[in-house]
């Protein structure tokens, strides 16, 4: 009786409802004749996908595709992504373009597909909230015997063991606990390749507009560059308000973009509980939340600054665009700024008193890191082994760059509900300091991992486990069994099925939104070096490796986490057994194949100094510390010196720089007392006993600098070897393309963050340093400008400024201005590039560059006329440069549509026709309802000669485009 009063209803309903709805309506009415027709062609659509998966799921079936030809449609969307590599060689072009038609017919069914099965998701994660807690999977199989703990047998009664120090957390129980209080941070802090290029998740970044895209990367970087370590304090990544552009991009958009945002700003409301810092607001008097204080609320600017530009879509006006890259610039600058600002007073006065200090220290509770201290909002610690478990501070600083990585790495995975802080690292004086946004966060809030070294594991929300399994695949992480053993090897009650490392913690905020903490062991460890104390901890893989290796592999791998996971033996050896392969497969393969002809390359262009050492070597997922074992497979000919000496000097430079920071913070620790005298006259003494020409420095190459050669970078070749002196590599190694004393004392200053006056920069540049290092002394105290510090931070700035610069050179070139049009193309590819150099397999940023590479290749050819009718040909080294980039932009993600089009594109320019065409179905087959990219390639076989496919692609193009804007004009009026 309720079927049969739904025919009434729906006749009653208004005609522009929203189709998938009316087609769920229509599935429950049986008896009106309407609706039955509806549901009898859902119910075909449905059987002839299932009869399409049966046949494609025969194990013969790229033989039953070519052989269907034209008639072959695919079962589904996932499938044929999966797949598509198998189909692509098993049929000729003309099948393929009519696959891709056949695909983009059926994509408004498959669309309805995807939003019931979402709907279905959600009901089955309603549920799952409503039931009640299941009991713990099955953990053992087996005959074996599961004996439990006999204090935890009594029962909930008995006391909880008290917190102790972890040797598999690296800090200790009350520790993690308390730092959470107040959103603060206990931190495994790490760093694993200090190198002016950083880091690297292998997706993401800012779309072809500028815009951030936070589906895809967040970068990591170091403030390094040749322009210096106050390029943001200076000014120079400021962005004057009347700079925004007021005009539209003429550029093709990317696919699957959403519906435009009325407005820039975000209605999310954020709930903080910090009344210190309200406080604080009211004293200054202002009206507004921002006015009052712009650094009171990081996340909360830096969240709806996301919301925001996560709303755009191809239609949002430029000037809207520019403003929310503008607030993002500016969020991030004023984090840097305070981070830098406060972070080197901290640093200064660290063994003051606490009664004389400008900051006063936070009581936070815990012991590892020694003091805390909390500044607008931002929790300050320093990387240090007060615990002596890491070894050494020098492991502590390597922990603090891990838990930056890590943070970026589920930044990058793509899964938007997860949210971490803001992060910094200050490096000056020495020490590292973690700065990093406070989070609307308490102990309370825990509901996902440990914060007490293992004894207590978390997995209490099932919607937040989802998250971080799904977090965990895109990161290629393995799900294990987190728990611990008592003293007689009785298993404890509690362990947890994890989907990361079991410190990563997980919180249900205040505010009602899912925060991470804890990143430093998010990447598995390579197998540890029995030498090296907790190498496990710190020594860990890095992401462009985890991501592209065949197997996902443990975080916990080789600690004392898993001692409750039967199949922890397993874990251990996929760790090894990868280790091995990037030994013995990865490294030669890579030095062999790319490493060697780019730097010939690079010396055929006279670009030696200037080559991105670092950004080569973690595109392949290889850390700094693997030089050792880069140098082994490089051959030992006259023609590869100039790879020897890249290698050997990136490696000096990394040394000394670890030894000059262990001299400051011996020094800081004797004489507690913030002076700069003493500090730059042993920076001074420091670089004249390196570079200066004296018996004393020889030695000190002969002896200090080959064994940290050897235990910091692996290095045994015979440049470590006693007979060989090292020192001479200064000279006898210098060639006309490269001088290596010139290129070390640029690597030092880079690594350093020492700043040399303009006039020690000309005088220890090209060849006259040869003459000023044949003094014992070449250095005095008047070069030596400043002590400065180095910030690595999640490079938001580089890669929304060069955004800045791309829009603000589109709309110099509509203006006419192409000179200035130029300038501005070259800046913005800069910025690119700095960002690239610390996650050089972005496959956004990667892509930009090619633009910007592609837009001013097109003025400088044609000075500003017809544009358009520009053609390239890749015996330019200007378009082989930008043909790179798009490479690289391929291979990042083979199943980029955009990407691939832009490429199509750029390859049809350049008169390539049939890789053009290869990659414009590429392009259509990993997104069929392209419309961009079937319309040009529509025009691009109508150019050919083939009228009526071209006609096909046209009318394919204006359908999927009709169909579009019904259905965005019935969900407006719905």
């Amino acid at each position: 009786q309720r079927l049969l009063v739904v025919p009434l209803l729906l006749a009653r309903l208004p005609p522009l409802l929203h189709t998938h709805t009316r087609v769920c309506l229509a599935a429950l009415s049986a008896a009106d004749t309407d609706s039955t027709c509806k549901a009898e062609s859902v119910q075909k659509e449905n059987e002839r996908g299932e009869r399409h998966a049966q046949i494609m799921s025969d194990s013969n079936w790229p033989t039953v595709a070519k052989n269907f030809g034209e008639d072959v449609k695919s079962p589904n969307k996932k499938w044929y992504t999966s797949d598509r590599e198998s189909l692509r060689n098993a049929l000729n072009v003309q099948q393929r373009r009519n696959f891709v038609v056949d695909r983009a017919e059926e994509t408004s069914f498959w669309e309805q597909r995807a939003d019931f099965l979402e709907q279905e998701d959600e009901e089955e994660e309603l549920n799952l909230e409503l039931d009640e807690e299941e009991e713990e999977p099955a953990m053992f199989t087996g005959n074996e015997e599961i004996e439990f703990s006999d204090d935890e047998e009594e029962g909930e009664g008995k006391k909880k063991r008290p917190p102790r120090s972890s040797p598999f957390s690296g800090g200790t129980a009350a520790d993690d606990g308390d730092a959470t209080k107040g959103g603060g941070l206990e931190l495994d802090l790490s760093d694993e390749d200090e190198d002016r290029g950083l880091f690297d998740a292998p997706t993401g970044g800012l779309d072809v507009y500028g815009f951030f895209d936070p589906s895809g990367s967040l970068t990591v970087t170091e403030e390094d560059t040749e322009d210096g370590y106050d390029s943001i304090n200076s000014g120079a990544y400021s962005v004057p308000a009347s700079d925004i552009v007021k005009d539209s991009d003429s550029s093709a958009p990317s696919p699957g973009d959403k519906k435009a945002a009325s407005s820039t700003k975000s209605a999310t409301k954020d709930i903080w509980s910090d009344d210190e810092d309200d406080s604080d607001e009211d004293e200054e008097g202002e009206e507004g939340e921002e006015g009052r204080n712009p650094m009171s609320k990081w996340m909360q600017r830096f969240q709806n600054t996301l919301t925001t530009i996560r709303s755009f879509d191809t239609n949002t006006p430029l000037e809207v665009l520019m403003a929310a890259n503008a607030e993002l610039l500016h969020l991030s600058q004023d984090f840097l700024h305070c981070a830098r600002t406060y972070g080197r007073i901290i640093i200064s006065e660290r063994f003051l008193d606490v009664d004389h200090k400008t900051i006063k220290p936070a009581k936070l509770g815990g012991l590892a890191g020694g003091e805390k201290y909390i500044v607008h909002n931002v929790l300050f610690k320093f990387a240090v082994d007060s615990e002596g478990l890491l070894g050494s501070d020098y492991a502590a600083a390597k922990v603090a760059g891990n838990e930056l990585k890590g943070l970026i790495s589920y930044f990058n995975c793509g899964v938007r509900e997860l949210r971490v802080p803001l992060m910094a690292l200050v490096d000056y004086m020495g020490f590292r300091l973690v700065a990093m946004s406070l989070l609307p966060i308490t102990k309370d809030t825990l509901v996902y991992g440990t914060n007490d070294g293992g004894f207590t594991i978390h997995n209490s929300d099932k919607k937040f486990s989802k998250l971080m399994r799904k977090a965990g695949e895109n990161i290629n992480i393995k799900s294990h069994i987190c728990g611990l053993v008592t003293e007689k090897g009785k298993v404890r009650r509690g362990w947890k099925l994890l989907h990361s490392a079991a410190d990563v913690e997980g919180h249900k905020g205040l505010d009602d939104n899912n925060y991470l903490l804890d990143f430093s062991r998010v990447l598995p460890p390579e197998t540890p070096d029995p030498k090296v104390k907790a190498s496990h901890l710190y020594r860990l893989l890095r992401p462009e490796f985890v991501k592209a290796y065949p197997k996902p592999l443990c975080s916990d791998g080789f600690s004392g986490f898993m001692m409750a996971d039967p199949d922890a033996s397993l874990h251990n050896k996929e760790i090894e057994e990868a280790t091995e392969y990037l030994n013995t497969e990865t490294i030669p393969k890579f030095v062999r194949d790319s490493l060697t002809w780019q730097i010939l390359e690079a010396k055929e262009k006279g670009q030696l100094h200037s080559f991105r050492l670092s950004e080569a070597i973690h595109a392949k997922g290889l850390c700094m510390r693997h030089i050792g074992r880069l140098l082994e497979h490089v051959r030992d000919e006259d023609q590869f010196q100039e790879v020897k000496t890249l290698l050997v000097v990136e490696a000096l430079g990394r040394v000394l720089k670890n030894m000059l920071r262990a001299k400051l913070r011996k020094k800081m620790k004797r004489l507690k007392q913030p002076l700069e005298a003493p500090y730059r006259s042993l920076v001074i003494r420091y670089l004249n006993l390196v570079f200066g020409k004296s018996a004393e420095s020889t030695q000190y190459w002969n002896t200090v600098l080959k064994r940290e050669l050897k235990t910091k970078f692996s290095v045994y070749t015979i440049i470590t070897e006693d007979i060989f002196p090292l020192k001479i590599i200064l000279t006898a190694w210098d060639t006309p393309a490269i001088e290596p004393a010139a290129l070390l004392f640029s690597r030092v200053q880079a690594l350093t963050g020492l700043k040399f006056t303009p006039l020690a920069t000309r005088k220890y540049t090209g060849t006259r340093i040869r003459k000023a290092f044949q003094s014992a002394s070449p250095f005095d105290d008047s070069d030596l400008a400043e002590i400065g510090e180095r910030v690595k931070h999640m490079n938001i700035v580089a890669e929304a400024l060069g955004s800045y610069y791309h829009y603000k050179g589109i709309y110099c070139r509509l203006d006419g201005d192409n000179r200035g049009a130029m300038e501005l193309f070259g800046t913005a590819i800069a910025k690119y590039e700095e960002a690239l150099g610390s996650n050089p397999t972005n496959k956004q940023l990667l892509r930009l560059c090619a633009l910007c590479w592609e837009r001013l290749n097109e003025l400088q050819m044609s000075k500003g006329q017809h544009i358009e009718d520009v053609k390239f040909s890749l015996s330019d080294s200007r378009i082989q440069k930008t043909d790179q980039y798009y490479l690289r932009a391929v291979e990042a993600d083979r199943s980029d549509a955009f990407t691939l089009y832009s490429y199509a594109k750029f390859l049809w320019r350049c008169n390539r026709v049939e890789r053009a065409e290869e990659y414009f179905l590429q392009s259509l087959e990993a997104d069929p309802s392209y419309t961009w990219c079937i319309r040009d390639y529509g025009k691009f076989i109508a150019e050919r000669g083939e009228v009526e496919e071209s006609d096909r692609m046209f009318k394919l193009s204006a359908a999927i485009q009709q169909r579009q804007s019904s259905r965005d004009a019935a969900e407006d009026n719905l």
